[in-house]
This record gives structure tokens, sequence and C-alpha cells, in this order.
């Protein structure tokens, strides 16, 4: 594109195709102010997203930036996001980090994932899979008897459906046994001991 000026100081400019167009100098001046301003805005709007962009990595962290470097946080003190330099770590998934403008320390905490929802799932799970040992030690309650009941020795000797009376757990019923270890039904639960012990 060629630019120059005509007798009457408008600015002319041929581009390739050949057209001619003119302007005047205050046409120019402001299509030039025009273009600054496009820039200006352009470049505000770029750092805009680039500090959104920061502050959403800060938010999307699964590990702890090491130590100095910079981290994009909302700063209490200055009421506005700011970037930190971590000073230290205080634990495996917090840091110590230092404001840049203000200075004021905070901590700054990974988001931990919402586990709980699968972990009540699991756990519901379990309990639904557990037997429910107070109805057993009731029905073998009512097979095997209390009339006999042995107290517990780790020395003793017992065989399969012997009741027992154990210092902890109290009365329970021998499900299974073998030279050295006992299965042992209590109303809270089965429990392995020992016994045969010389």
């Amino acid at each position: 594109m060629l630019q120059g000026f005509d007798f009457l100081g408008r600015l002319w400019q041929i581009d390739y195709t050949g057209s001619m167009s003119k302007q005047s100098p205050n046409e120019s001046m402001l299509a030039k102010s025009s273009a600054s301003s496009a820039s200006s805005a352009s470049s505000a709007a770029s750092s805009a997203s680039s500090a959104e962009s920061s502050a959403a990595s800060a938010a999307s962290l699964t590990e702890l930036p090491a130590v100095a470097r910079n981290i994009h946080l909302m700063c209490k003190k200055c009421g506005v996001e700011r970037y930190h330099v971590v000073v230290a770590h205080a634990t495996a998934t917090s840091a110590k980090v230092e404001c840049e403008v203000c200075k004021a320390k905070s901590t700054f905490k990974l988001t931990k994932k919402s586990t709980s929802s699968s972990t009540g799932a699991k756990k519901r799970t379990l309990k639904r899979n557990e037997p429910n040992f107070a109805a057993i030690w009731s029905d073998l309650k009512t097979q095997i008897g209390v009339e006999q009941v042995r107290p517990y020795n780790m020395k003793m000797k017992f065989a399969l459906a012997n009741a027992i009376e154990h210092p902890k757990f109290g009365i329970g019923f021998v499900t299974s046994a073998t030279n050295e270890k006992i299965e042992v039904v209590f109303q809270e639960g089965s429990r392995a001991l020992v016994h045969n012990r010389p």
C-alpha cells in the first residue's frame, strides 16, 4: 500500500488493487487513536483472561507448588486476587504463602475431592454384607444353652459347640476349633481366640 499527501494536505492511500482513498489529517489521527484503543482493550482482556486462568489453575491443583513458586490466590487483606509466593510446606496438603503486595501471610490448602458419598456407599455395602451376629448368637444360645458355660483360659482346650465366658466379650459359642485356635461367636461379633496352650 502506498501513502502520500495531496496539495490540500489530505492523506491518500493506494492499495495494490489500484484504488485510491483520501483522508484528512484529522481523520488519520482518529483512525490511529481508534486502533490504539482497540489494542489496549485487547491487551487488558488478555491480562484478565490470564489472571482467571491462573486462579482456575490454583483451584484445580492436585499437588502443592514448589517452595518459592508463585500462585494466584485471593488476598483477604487486599480484598482482591494477588500473586502469592510459597514460603514453606506446612503439611502434605497445605502451604504457607505470602502476598507479594501487602506481604500478608496465609495458608493455602489443596481442594479435597468429594469422596464422602463413595466412602459412605462402601460403608453401607459392608454393613449390608456383615452377618447379624446378634441373631446368630441368639440362635446358638437356644441350641447350645448356657447351663455348662466354661470360663475362657488360653491354657484350656475347647471343642465345637462349647459355651465359654470371656472376661471382656462375655458369653460366646465355639463355632470352629483347631489344635491351637477356636472361632467364637459373641453377641457383638466373631472372635478368633487361642486355646490349648501348654
